[in-house]
């Protein structure tokens, strides 16, 4: 795959030179329409970017396989074998891959530092979540990560859990040990889902913690507008291996993704993923030395701690 594409990216570029005309959704037709000081406030150019990707990205048919070329090169890119964009955030991407492994009454395992997306899709689908205690740091009154002895005892008590959803990083930027935590869920054959909302671009960087793929997970979720520079709401379900089934994945993916989803956000996406693919080493090591040299400085200040 070609990294330095961006199929979403260079065919919403290429609108401006072949104006959409229809008579379909988006009601403001490039901008035809504006409400009232949305012009002066935002411009007109994030109107004419407003389309649907049957009419503007590509044709009624997608024949020209715009998203699908930019899902399969983001998959070469986190090495994972299935991705989809997400313009509903992180929060539908987590809907989408707990709907994938478990159903009405089934139980799945759940890190108890988990965003409330896990909990509020178990309430509202009849799942049994049940809790995996993560570890906490007295010292900063925090919490970090779950332990694979926590793990399994969760499994001793649910033997028939679905699956586990791990946070990592977590808020505080601590990662677990996901290559530990996966040989556990392995061992019992289920999948383990890694909510990497703040880690996906870790994949990019050799000065980042590891990638949840490379460790063994089954499946990840990255918010890309969080600390990659896509839109607001943008987000990437990535998967690997064969524990989560990937047609249900994708039959999952199909009902939970808008049918009229924003095209600014997946250009977004795919031109982040572009970024990362070709310049994250150089862009993370920056962002590392930045961060280095800020504790540097608030570690100097008296009855500050870093």
């Amino acid at each position: 795959m070609d990294q330095k594409s961006a199929p979403l990216a260079d065919a919403l570029a290429a609108i401006e030179k072949r104006p959409v005309i229809g008579f379909g959704a988006p009601g403001h037709n490039q901008g035809a329409v504006i409400p009232g000081g949305m012009k002066a406030l935002l411009g007109k150019r994030v109107f004419h970017a407003d389309v649907l990707t049957p009419k503007g990205l590509d044709d009624r048919t997608e024949g020209k396989l715009a998203l699908q070329r930019a899902h399969e090169i983001a998959a070469e890119a986190w090495n994972a074998d299935f991705c989809r964009f997400v313009t509903g955030g992180s929060t539908q991407s987590l809907h989408t891959v707990m709907a994938s492994v478990a159903g009405l009454g089934d139980t799945i395992l759940v890190a108890a530092n988990a965003h409330k997306a896990e909990r509020a899709y178990a309430l509202a689908t009849g799942l049994n979540a049940a809790i995996v205690p993560v570890q906490i740091d007295g010292e900063w009154d925090i919490e970090h990560g779950a332990e694979p002895q926590a793990l399994n005892a969760a499994l001793a008590a649910n033997p028939t859990a679905k699956a586990f959803i791990v946070v990592s990083p977590t808020y505080y930027g601590v990662t677990s040990d996901i290559a530990a935590l996966a040989t556990v869920c392995h061992d019992h054959g289920i999948p383990m889902i890694v909510d990497a909302a703040w880690g996906g671009a870790f994949a990019f960087c050799e000065g980042l913690p590891d990638d949840p793929l490379t460790k063994g997970a089954d499946a990840a979720v990255y918010s890309a507008h969080k600390t990659m520079g896509a839109l607001a709401q943008g987000s990437v379900i990535v998967a690997k291996g064969d524990l989560i089934d990937r047609q249900r994945l994708w039959m999952a993916y199909e009902l939970f993704e808008t049918t009229s989803p924003s095209v600014p956000i997946l250009a977004t996406l795919d031109a982040t993923r572009r970024d990362h693919a070709l310049n994250g080493e150089q862009m993370w090591n920056g962002v590392i030395a930045l961060a280095e040299k800020v504790r540097r400085k608030i570690a100097g200040i008296a009855r500050c701690e870093c």
